[in-house]
C-alpha cells in the first residue's frame, strides 16, 4: 500500500519478473530476438542494434526492467455468472446491491483470445438496452 490516504494513487506492483523462469524465459526470448535482428537478411529490415547491445543475462535483464511497459488490458476481474465466485448477473447487476450495474471488459466470464474493443462494446451496447428497457 503505498498511502492510507483515499486520495492517494495506488500503488500497482504487477511483479513483472519474479519467478525466476520468467527471467530466464524473458532473457532467452531477447536472445533470440537479436540473433534473428542480427542476421544476414534482416539487417537490410532493421535499424541499428539497440546501445549498447547487452552481452551477459544480467544486462539483459537490467535492460528489460528498464524499458518493459505494459499493454495489459485487464478483463473478467468481476465476471458475471450465477455461481459464487462471480460479482455480477446475466443483466449486469452486482449480486446484492440493486441498482447498481457493471459494464465493462471486467464481466467477462472468460477473456476472449483477440483484442478486448468490440467485446467490450458489446457489453455497453447490452447495459445501455438494459437501461433503456427499466
Amino acid at each position: 500500500m503505498a498511502s492510507a490516504d483515499l486520495a492517494d494513487a495506488p500503488l500497482i506492483d504487477p511483479r513483472y519478473y519474479e519467478e525466476a523462469t520468467d527471467r530466464e524465459l524473458l532473457v532467452e526470448g531477447l536472445r533470440r530476438a537479436l540473433a534473428i535482428g542480427d542476421a544476414a537478411a534482416m539487417r537490410a529490415f532493421g535499424g541499428p542494434p539497440p546501445s549498447p547491445v547487452a552481452s551477459d543475462d544480467g544486462a539483459l535483464m537490467a535492460s528489460a526492467r528498464t524499458s518493459t511497459v505494459s499493454y495489459n488490458h485487464p478483463a473478467g476481474t468481476c465476471r458475471s455468472g450465477i455461481d459464487g465466485a462471480s460479482v455480477v448477473d446475466a443483466q449486469l447487476g452486482v449480486h446484492g446491491i440493486r441498482g447498481l450495474r457493471v459494464a465493462d471488459a471486467s464481466v467477462m466470464p472468460a477473456l476472449p483470445r483477440a483484442h478486448l474493443h468490440a467485446p467490450s462494446i458489446m457489453i455497453g451496447e447490452r447495459a445501455a438496452g438494459l437501461i433503456h428497457a427499466g
